[in-house]
């Protein structure tokens, strides 16, 4: 089994397709989450073992303070192994510690120490204690074994796109030793506001400030960014346990887990008390308003009744289901992207027989409909919200981008699918 390479400089975690690595990996609790849990005897041994090995490795290769950010990422990694609700899969903590109180020495101080900054809060106190009584402050342990964990925040900054559609959240921490390193949430507009990607930045990586072409930056209190980023990771939390449950193996997914322990704890060392902005709940009435008024009008030259059907149930499964703000008439080059080229090919046919959406049967026939009705509806959305000409313009752009691309994809298959 290959073991993790040291790096310098950041990590982050994307969830979905196409997303992307920052870091090779090594050894990853990933082969081991889906291991038997709960057997007696072997399998638990087994995988108490790798975790000890794992510990090993990391004392062995990263023994000096410089090496902290190696080791932060190990710490919370592992926690993929530990009983959790992103892991009900996991070992018990108790016999984690267990197990790392009974091997000792700064291998077993290791495994405590993880779990004294990012295991379950209930055990922290009782892993701290096992840090110092089985490996803290002897010859053989790295002086980072009571580091792990320990930061200030400083400041945080919102950042955002320039439809204000994907916002990241940039938070700045400091160590006790003055050393600065940095975590990002993306806040998922079409994921109901998701953390995605989450990130974590070594010392000399990008600063929280520094935005991109296009994205404006506001710098936001401490504890408006804690009201921000909890029900993100929480929307996050749930999706990586249905992953669990599910025995996810895609590879893209992985550093979510890796990460999550970290950048919740993180987290919850900003100050309560902030605000932030919740997902609107319209009445179901309101959200239906708009569809009853697309129906109302004639339809398209060559359009078909039932595919314009199909074509509104999609929407307002991808509103509803998806949008952040609910809000069925207001569209973006980004969520036009996302509806036009991710939630159709999946989910544009509302099925009668199961009541779900799902992939449509024929595409040839589906297509020109919905290349003709989407416009439609969003020239209402346009006029609707009086947008500007440009920005009207720039939407109807994007849509017959992305039609284009769903198109080529379906061309002489009849499917999206390779």
């Amino acid at each position: 089994m290959g073991r993790r390479k040291k790096r310098r400089g950041g990590r982050r975690s994307d969830r979905g397709r196409n997303s992307g690595r920052v870091t090779a990996r090594g050894t990853r609790p990933e082969d081991r989450r889906h291991l038997p849990a709960g057997r007696a005897g072997d399998s638990t041994g087994f995988r108490l073992d790798l975790l000890l090995n794992d510990a090993r490795h990391i004392v062995e290769t990263c023994p000096d303070l410089s090496d902290i950010d190696e080791v932060e990422d190990w710490a919370s990694a592992i926690q993929c192994d530990v009983l959790s609700s992103t892991a009900p899969g996991g070992l018990s903590a108790q016999a984690v510690l267990s197990h790392a109180a009974a091997a000792g020495g700064a291998t077993g101080a290791a495994i405590a120490a993880a779990l004294a900054a990012y295991g379950p809060a209930n055990l922290r106190g009782e892993a701290r204690r096992a840090v110092a009584r089985i490996g803290a402050g002897s010859d053989e342990s790295p002086p980072w074994l009571t580091a792990l964990g320990a930061a200030e925040p400083v400041r945080a900054v919102m950042l955002a796109d320039e439809w204000a559609e994907h916002r990241t959240l940039a938070i700045d921490f400091r160590r006790p030793d003055c050393a600065p390193h940095h975590v990002r949430i993306g806040i998922h507009p079409f994921r109901r506001g998701m953390a995605q990607p989450i990130g974590y930045y070594a010392v000399g990586d990008e600063p929280a400030e520094v935005a991109s072409p296009g994205l404006s930056a506001e710098e936001i209190s401490l504890a408006d960014a804690r009201a921000a980023a909890e029900p993100a990771l929480k929307l996050l939390e749930e999706a990586l346990a249905h992953d669990y449950h599910e025995g996810e193996t895609d590879l893209s997914l992985d550093p979510a887990h890796d990460l999550f322990a970290l950048v919740r704890q993180r987290v919850g060392l900003l100050p309560a008390g902030g605000s932030a902005p919740e997902r609107p709940q319209p009445p179901a009435e309101v959200i239906a308003a708009p569809f009853g008024e697309f129906a109302s009008r004639p339809l398209g030259y060559g359009e078909d009744a039932d595919s314009v059907h199909h074509l509104m149930r999609s929407l307002i499964g991808f509103v509803v289901g998806c949008c952040w703000d609910v809000d069925p008439l207001r569209w973006t080059p980004p969520r036009i992207a996302a509806f036009v080229e991710e939630w159709l090919p999946d989910h544009g046919y509302y099925c009668y027989d199961c009541r779900v959406l799902h992939e449509p049967p024929s595409y040839e026939e589906w297509m020109p409909t919905v290349r003709s009705a989407f416009v439609r509806w969003l020239r209402l959305g346009a006029a609707s919200a009086g947008l500007p000409d440009d920005i009207r313009d720039a939407n109807l752009t994007a849509a017959r981008a992305s039609l284009k691309r769903l198109e080529h994809r379906v061309a002489g298959t009849g499917t999206v699918f390779d």
